[in-house]
């Protein structure tokens, strides 16, 4: 299971980053807690949201995956400026 790490806010967007997972392949990254369809961001372990609203927290979703399968969920929240 991907770890939370320090994200990058402002006032319109937040860096979501995490810590890598070994023998990950990839991770998945989702506003919502649905696997399924969850964006691959391959191999990164960032993922920049922007459009924001600013002074607004939100809760998004990490997954690690790989040929065996997918890690339980990371549950982020971040709050912009």
């Amino acid at each position: 299971q991907p770890v939370s790490s320090v994200h990058t806010v402002a006032t319109n967007y937040i860096e979501w980053i995490w810590d890598e997972v070994p023998n990950a392949a990839g991770y998945k990254w989702n506003t919502e807690n649905d696997y399924d369809t969850a964006i691959d961001v391959g191999n990164e372990i960032a993922y920049l949201e922007e459009g924001l609203d600013s002074g607004t927290e939100y809760t998004r979703f990490v997954w690690a995956y790989n040929d065996c399968g997918y890690s339980i969920v990371l549950k982020l929240t971040g709050e912009t400026n």
